[in-house]
């Protein structure tokens, strides 16, 4: 099945089976449901559900076109657990209550802006320019660390707020604008002209960490499912590691035609945090008061 016209109707499909569910609170459920979106720190997981490492009579990841609707789930009771950065976790309805179980990687460089407007003639533009990006979270952030960083306060601009899909539907003509976009989006639009403008590795005030986020009062059960997720994963990660070529064609269908060497090179754009010291993410995640308990340290 092809990721670019099958996302949508298995988004619907899934919204419609979680409203029914809906009025079971996120503990009486025995399946354990995790929104996730197409995002490259992400493939991991989909690995692992395409190779049958995850249950999904106990564990059912419910695929999302982009980290505002994973979190609007999350927000409505749907789903008991999301795939997010500290930004979604900050307008998460409870996000006193919100754990990261699992760190999956800290951008550098796969969240970015582009633009059909060479940066050199951005400060001198006259008129206003449109800016797509996801409504709130990471992507609005990361615009108005770009503005701030790059003195372009006056610069006009007109939001239009779409998912991540819907931007390459919509925002790919030679209309001004910026893109705050991520890997496998950005790839398509690169491939349309497009130039980049910032990215987390440009920025020196924006740092972006993915973890997978849930309440810090999940029953046994579902901490036992949890830990089976994080096991899942990390066997992504090793198969990834040890066969790209495997991994690539396993996870090809999230991709949107993506060939294996710009997939390559999108990996280049973060940071696993599976391994090696990560006393620096943990301080900087403190700073929010966030609720590291349920880290593996």
């Amino acid at each position: 099945m092809e990721r670019r016209w099958g996302l949508k109707t298995i988004v619907l499909v899934w919204l419609m089976v979680l409203f029914f569910a809906g009025c079971n609170n996120h503990y009486e459920r025995q399946q354990m449901r995790i929104a996730a979106n197409p995002w490259v720190g992400y493939f991991p997981l989909a690995y692992a559900q395409a190779k049958g490492w995850i249950d999904q009579r106990e564990i059912k990841i419910v695929w999302t076109v982009g980290l505002s609707q994973s979190l609007s789930l999350y927000n409505k009771g749907l789903v008991d657990a999301f795939a997010g950065t500290q930004y979604e976790w900050m307008e998460a309805s409870n996000h006193s209550e919100l754990a990261p179980y699992l760190l999956f990687n800290r951008s550098y460089g796969a969240d970015m802006i582009l633009s059909n407007i060479p940066f050199e003639k951005l400060k001198a533009y006259q008129g206003p320019i449109e800016v797509c990006l996801e409504e709130g979270g990471v992507t609005a952030n990361l615009f108005e660390a770009f503005i701030r960083e790059k003195k372009l306060t006056q610069l006009q601009t007109i939001k239009r707020l779409l998912d991540q899909e819907a931007i390459l539907r919509q925002c790919s003509d030679a209309t001004p604008r910026f893109v705050v976009i991520y890997e496998p989006y950005a790839s398509v639009l690169k491939s349309k002209g497009y130039r980049l403008i910032a990215s987390t590795a440009t920025l020196k005030t924006f740092y972006v960490i993915d973890a997978l986020f849930a309440s810090n009062k999940l029953s046994p059960s579902q901490q036992l499912s949890m830990k089976k997720v994080q096991e899942a994963f990390r066997r992504g990660l090793k198969a990834l590691r040890e066969d790209p070529h495997d991994f690539y064609k396993t996870i090809k269908g999230f991709l949107l035609g993506q060939e294996y060497q710009a997939f390559m090179a999108s990996l280049e754009g973060i940071k696993w945090l599976d391994r090696g010291d990560r006393s620096d993410v943990l301080i900087y995640l403190e700073k929010y008061k966030m609720d590291l308990s349920r880290l593996e340290r």
